[in-house]
């Protein structure tokens, strides 16, 4: 029998098909030369070379994250490093001083976080306070500027450079960089605009090019980035894993041990949370003998309406950098036998803040119509006879106590019957 699904309350139509698990490889390339921007509701990739920047600013007027580029493996010739130059304040004169380098690797070295975009690898050396930015110290009003506070080694395979943020310049929402060879040669002054990357979530910058480099879809674009990061390896910190970042807007929560991922899609307790890493690297485990995924393992996604259930089926490793795996768009998985008296069923506002919802029927004869809300464990929490009569109609739910997690919404007509998922947050 040809099933309906159900899109929104603005179109109210059917079209043929069912919400089901599509499954999807994304590619980072062999030695993982890529990171790869993806976006769920329609599988869109925008792969990024891991070679094409230095260091990551936030786009905001007011923000003020630096981030550096740990997607290259520590074993990579080119691969990326920062330290502190602990010797000397920032200042003209200590930036084109004579650096000794000697034992630099000692130093305090720039590690990103794995918990929000906001703060990078640049901001980590704060020693605490609203006006320490790491790199640099918030100026206050009028200017709302941040100026630069610390030297830097940078260090790309092997070449060194002196690094230093000089400035942000925020009601023009512009930063100041200088860069220069250790030796004093090649010193650069560039000044980078952010305005035209207001709609992403960073621009881009390898040092000494005078301009940024635009890598990543708009924010609105993408959910889930593939790439190598700064986390946590058999209880290391800061090391170089091979994993998944999540969009600053897109909730996740982990679901741990389940019996049947096929089958699973109870949120009822789980914490989403907005960490960035909460997908990270640990759903796979590395050889010997060969990469492992945990088969038990089951995550949720959640951006404004949208939730999906996402399983990983398979990791190709530094051989081809594939992440191979499933997912199923949960909210909006409804479906109605064609020739049922229903004609057009919606439920929104779904997922809900846990207030009111309004359920949208139509009935093409009379017939007894009544809604019944369950929780995932079968047990009824709400129930109420509707208006049966042929037409277009709406009713509210109120769902102010339901305990967030998924509810089945069975609406029934005569002999049919329609089941909804509802999310409550």
């Amino acid at each position: 029998m040809k099933k309906l699904f159900i899109l929104s309350v603005a179109v109210l139509s059917a079209f043929a098909g069912k919400s089901q698990q599509i499954v999807d490889t994304v590619s980072t390339g062999a030695s993982y030369v890529n990171q790869v921007f993806y976006k769920l509701s329609n599988g869109a990739e925008t792969p990024v070379s891991v070679y094409s920047w230095d260091i990551a600013f936030q786009t905001g007027i007011m923000s003020g994250g630096i981030w550096l580029n740990s997607s290259l493996s520590a074993s990579d010739p080119n691969t990326i490093k920062a330290y502190v130059y602990p010797d000397a304040a920032a200042s003209v004169q200590n930036f084109t001083a004579n650096w000794d380098t000697v034992g630099y690797t000692a130093w305090q070295r720039i590690n990103n976080p794995d918990s929000t975009w906001d703060w990078g690898g640049f901001n980590n050396t704060s020693v605490g306070g609203q006006l320490d930015y790491g790199w640099g110290t918030y100026a206050g009003a009028p200017t709302h500027n941040v100026v630069g506070d610390s030297l830097y080694l940078f260090v790309k395979g092997n070449t060194m450079k002196k690094l230093w943020i000089v400035a942000k310049i925020s009601l023009e929402n512009k930063y100041i960089v200088r860069t220069a060879n250790i030796d004093g040669t090649n010193d650069d002054t560039d000044t980078l605009s952010f305005n035209p990357y207001l709609s992403k979530s960073m621009a881009y910058y390898t040092l000494g090019s005078g301009t940024l480099t635009d890598n990543e879809p708009a924010v609105s674009q993408w959910d889930l980035l593939f790439t190598r990061y700064n986390g946590q390896l058999f209880n290391l910190p800061n090391q170089i894993v091979t994993g998944v970042l999540a969009n600053g807007n897109v909730q996740i929560a982990k679901a741990y041990p389940i019996d049947d991922v096929d089958t699973y899609v109870d949120t009822n307790g789980l914490d989403f949370s907005n960490i960035i890493s909460t997908i990270g690297a640990d759903w796979k485990t590395p050889p010997p003998p060969a990469w492992t995924v945990e088969d038990s393992l089951v995550y949720f996604t959640l951006r404004g309406a949208e939730l999906y259930k996402i399983v990983f089926t398979g990791f190709g490793g530094a051989a081809n950098g594939n992440y191979i795996f499933w997912k199923e768009n949960l909210s909006t998985q409804t479906t109605v036998t064609e020739n049922s008296a229903l004609q057009n069923v919606v439920l929104y506002p779904n997922p809900s803040n846990g207030e009111v919802v309004t359920l949208v029927y139509s009935l093409e004869t009379a017939a007894k119509a009544t809604y019944t809300v369950y929780d995932l464990a079968g047990k009824m929490i709400d129930s109420q006879t509707l208006n049966g009569t042929a037409g277009l109609h709406t009713t509210q739910i109120a769902n102010g106590n339901f305990a967030p997690g998924m509810y089945i919404v069975n609406l029934t007509v005569g002999n049919s019957n329609k089941a909804l998922k509802l999310v409550v947050r």
